[in-house]
């Protein structure tokens, strides 16, 4: 009890841990005053908030302030330097993020970590890269999708293509299948909706059954259609008769189809053209009825109509003409001309003559004669043609127009 009393008169002071008997806590210059003995003896010999050590051996207070990054536990929280990161600057917004320069030993550091940048803007529909809050401009289609090209190629054996977006532009169409010529195998190659049209062989139509065909009917088939043939060789498909494999005949005709006509057939009679037209001069004497025919003689036909032909009809001066230098030899050639009754009428009806036909003066009736000789070559003579005493003469035959 004396001991504490003494210690209580004379302010006796318990000492801040660490620190000597008798030695200032730091906030006077001399020795402990009655302050010092309250408040260190409730916190045990610090005072609230002490911090520093003065020169004496005592503690400042410590005042906190902003943590920078320093070496120092400027926020009084017992930790040196922390939260001393410091934002760096840089865009924001889109894909950009700002970055932190970090506190290490009390120096920031150089780089900015974190720190993202824009970038090129990538056609992906869905990011900013470039952060300036849009999306994709400049782009016209999303990199990597894909659309239908060539959508018109969707018939048949064709079929449309795809085009790939890259850089945010739709590159080539590729892949589609375009339409191709026609073959014979049950597909629509030439994407029109037909098969097999237009594909195989070329046939020609027969008609009259010969196994040659026409050229004037043609189909392409991948068979055989009935009543076509391979070849186009008929010349008449009307009749089963004239085609190349033939005979020729003297009728007027081409039978073999080689372009001529009666070229080996009329023996006794010279062929000959003009104008278009087929004559056949024949030099056998016969009365004018059997020259026109048809008749037979020793049981072979004779005659122009026996052969497809009749007796020549002459149209102008140029015919007449034509007919009188050719003939070859004979003195007269029977015609295709009659007077009846003072009137003229030729073997196809018509009773018209040409201006200026040469008919020779004569009477009666009778048949008439084109003249080969003399001064009166080229008239047409009267001759007896259905009395007891008829004329013979050679005969010019026409293929009938």
């Amino acid at each position: 009890m004396r001991l504490t009393a003494l210690l209580l008169v004379f302010g006796c002071t318990v000492p801040h841990a660490g620190l000597g008997p008798g030695e200032d806590s730091g906030d006077d210059a001399g020795g402990p005053d009655a302050m010092d003995v309250g408040s260190d003896v409730r916190d045990g010999g610090f005072d609230a908030g002490d911090g520093g050590v003065t020169p004496d051996g005592g503690f400042d207070a410590c005042v906190p302030t902003t943590e920078s990054c320093n070496g120092l536990d400027d926020d009084c929280d017992g930790v040196i330097d922390n939260d001393a990161d410091e934002a760096c600057s840089g865009p924001s917004g889109g894909m950009c993020r700002p970055g932190v320069r970090t506190c290490e030993s009390g120096t920031l550091s150089a780089a900015c970590i974190g720190e993202v940048l824009p970038t090129a803007e990538v056609c992906d529909g869905a990011l900013d890269e470039n952060c300036d809050g849009n999306i994709d401009e400049g782009c016209s289609c999303v990199d990597g999708t894909t659309v239908t090209c060539r959508p018109e190629l969707s018939v048949g054996e064709c079929r449309p293509g795809t085009a790939t977006c890259a850089g945010g532009t739709l590159g080539a169409c590729e892949g589609f299948r375009e339409p191709v010529a026609e073959t014979c195998n049950g597909r629509d190659d030439d994407c029109d909706g037909d098969t097999d049209e237009d594909a195989g062989m070329v046939f020609y139509r027969d008609f009259d059954g010969d196994g040659f065909g026409t050229p004037s009917d043609s189909r392409t088939a991948c068979a055989m259609p009935a009543g076509y043939v391979g070849n186009d060789d008929d010349c008449d498909d009307m009749r089963g008769s004239r085609n190349p494999s033939a005979t020729e005949g003297c009728n007027g005709f081409d039978d073999n189809c080689d372009g001529q006509v009666d070229e080996t057939s009329c023996e006794a009679c010279a062929r000959g053209t003009f104008g278009g037209h087929t004559y056949l001069f024949c030099s056998i004497d016969f009365r004018w009825g059997v020259a026109r025919g048809p008749a037979t003689m020793g049981g072979s036909p004779v005659g122009c109509r026996s052969f497809g032909y009749d007796l020549v009809k002459i149209d102008n001066s140029a015919e007449n003409t034509w007919l009188f230098e050719n003939a070859p030899g004979d003195d007269e050639w029977w015609i295709g001309l009659q007077r009846n009754g003072g009137g003229y009428t030729w073997v196809d009806g018509t009773t018209a003559l040409y201006s200026g036909a040469p008919i020779r003066s004569g009477s009666g009736d009778g048949c008439f004669a084109l003249d080969d000789e003399g001064s009166s070559r080229g008239d047409w003579a009267l001759r007896d043609c259905d009395g007891s005493f008829q004329d013979t003469n050679a005969f010019i035959c026409e293929v009938p127009r």
